[in-house]
């Protein structure tokens, strides 16, 4: 049976004391942890206090902190796992609070994508709505699911890419009419990088400029 010889104990921050088992670190516990469970610095813990601190104590922290991340705000589970390691638990302990809200449906990329479509569908193109939340840790899969779902319940429609567009122009042309062949590409290539079809950008253009013309 694995023994654990405690190398050293150092004071972290919020209370909290970081222990070192074997020479390397191994988790974070609170003074009255330490006195509870007898970590001393020269003893031994024996494997089952050890799986005592790690899959009860640490595990339960470990669930509640994510709970409480999820309670403020909704996240991804990318972001979930960041906030997990910035708090020095381990992969292990992790993988167990992740799998917890999993299965509790407290952790859903879908419902995360569905609700920044519904937000910011007149902000940003598709394209580049599933591009902001890739870097989020959403998957193409979770984001054509929750972009379906948006259509289905009427949050964004096969206009909404047009009319933001639109939008789009008027903000930086007021007079389409007025523009010159080489403002014109640069619009195009400007919505373009944002994401939106040049063919889309072209009609919506020529909408507005006989608009424009006519009015």
């Amino acid at each position: 049976m694995e023994q654990y010889l405690v190398t050293k104990i150092e004071k972290y921050k919020g209370g909290r004391y970081s222990v070192y088992l074997n020479d390397a670190f191994a988790f974070l516990l609170y003074r009255g942890d330490l006195s509870r469970y007898g970590v001393e610095e020269g003893k031994t813990l024996s494997e089952a206090l050890y799986r005592e601190i790690t899959e009860e104590l640490l595990l339960k922290r470990a669930r509640l902190y994510t709970m409480n991340l999820l309670q403020k705000q909704d996240r991804t589970e990318r972001d979930l796992r960041r906030k997990l390691k910035e708090g020095l638990y381990d992969e292990k302990l992790i993988d167990g609070a992740i799998a917890y809200v999993k299965d509790y449906g407290y952790l859903d990329d879908v419902r995360y994508a569905f609700q920044f479509i519904r937000l910011k569908a007149s902000k940003y193109s598709f394209a580049e709505m599933r591009g902001k939340l890739a870097e989020k840790g959403v998957s193409r899969e979770d984001f054509e699911e929750a972009l379906a779902q948006a259509k289905e319940e009427g949050f964004v429609d096969d206009d909404a890419e047009t009319e933001a567009i639109r939008r789009l122009i008027r903000k930086k042309c007021p007079d389409p009419a007025t523009l010159s062949e080489t403002d014109r590409n640069r619009l195009y290539a400007s919505l373009y990088r944002k994401g939106y079809a040049v063919s889309a950008v072209e009609k919506v253009l020529e909408e507005l400029t006989l608009s424009s013309t006519f009015s």
